[in-house]
């Protein structure tokens, strides 16, 4: 039976997670979370997201974002990837890492993004991994660049403090709301409630959704076909550019060998520049199974 599609939303923001394998724990070491968060930097240069909030706990990581564009599942299927594969080299293993197909939810009608980015920031607080104030610059969650501009990258936390936290983008603001993340600790020790809440805004909005469906259907939803479609144009497009900057014949990929020092090149920019996913890239330059270009391109 096919699996279900996600909704594509333009216009709501996503929790989205994903635990280890077996639920082993995979963010155990400095060099797993450095990896992790290059993945996502690399992500976001290539997708036009907005990722709000991240924690990473020790078997699972939680982001809370929003996907302009409808391409949550092309995005998330890059950044996984690019993880696995540092995650694979640095510990000189290789296989799954993650159990299966990424989770998200979108955040019901009611919900307030300001309790999605708290409740993914004390997600350590609340698993007795870290304390409030070990928070404040440790790189496990994004709280220590909300504390802090200087560590904030691509990370749409400004854009955060301005549309939804309630304090301003100053040191003030920013010390306002550390203190009103530790009332919140205290308030919901366990999360509980705001699960709670979830859930029970989910269920009113799946039956206003029965009752008038015309009336609170969301406007602003992609097909799968939709952006598939749009980053196929976009991927074409720019295989034809880097071929001409390169002065290469795309007619020649057919025949040149899979090792070519020119395919690779052009390879390299189109996973690394583009985002073009390596089942393309390999498909479109003839470069064979797509489990073979990560090992030619980490070689050449």
């Amino acid at each position: 039976m096919p699996r279900k599609r996600r909704p594509l939303h333009t216009d709501r923001v996503y929790h989205v997670f994903n635990r280890g394998n077996y639920r082993q724990p995979i963010f155990r070491d400095p060099g797993a979370i450095h990896a992790f968060l290059e993945s996502l930097n690399e992500t976001l240069e290539l997708f036009n997201w907005e990722v709000y909030a991240y924690a990473i706990m020790p078997n699972h990581f939680h982001l809370c974002l929003l996907a302009p564009e409808g391409d949550l599942s092309i995005g998330m299927q890059r950044f996984l990837t690019a993880f696995c594969t540092r995650f694979n080299r640095y510990r000189e293993e290789s296989g799954h890492v993650f159990q299966g197909r990424f989770k998200c939810t979108v955040a019901p009608k009611g919900m307030s993004v300001r309790r999605i980015i708290d409740y993914i920031h004390l997600n350590p607080i609340r698993a007795k991994k870290k304390t409030l104030r070990a928070l404040e610059s440790a790189s496990v969650t994004s709280l220590s660049a909300y504390m802090n501009p200087l560590l904030r990258g691509r990370l749409a936390v400004a854009k955060a403090f301005e549309k939804y936290v309630g304090y301003s983008d100053t040191p003030a603001g920013r010390k306002a709301y550390l203190a009103a993340l530790s009332v919140t600790a205290g308030e919901d020790p366990d999360g509980k409630s705001f699960e709670d809440d979830w859930r029970g805004l989910q269920q009113v909005e799946r039956l206003e959704l029965r009752r008038a469906p015309a009336a609170i259907a969301p406007g602003h939803t992609l097909s799968r076909e939709t952006v598939l479609a749009k980053r196929l144009e976009h991927w074409e497009a720019e295989t034809l550019r880097c071929a001409n900057i390169l002065e290469l014949d795309l007619t020649e990929m057919a025949i040149l060998p899979k090792r070519d020092v020119r395919k690779l090149n052009l390879a390299r920019q189109l996973y690394r520049e583009v985002g073009a996913p390596a089942s393309w890239i390999c498909k479109r330059l003839s470069m064979g199974s797509s489990s073979n270009i990560h090992t030619l391109l980490a070689k050449s």
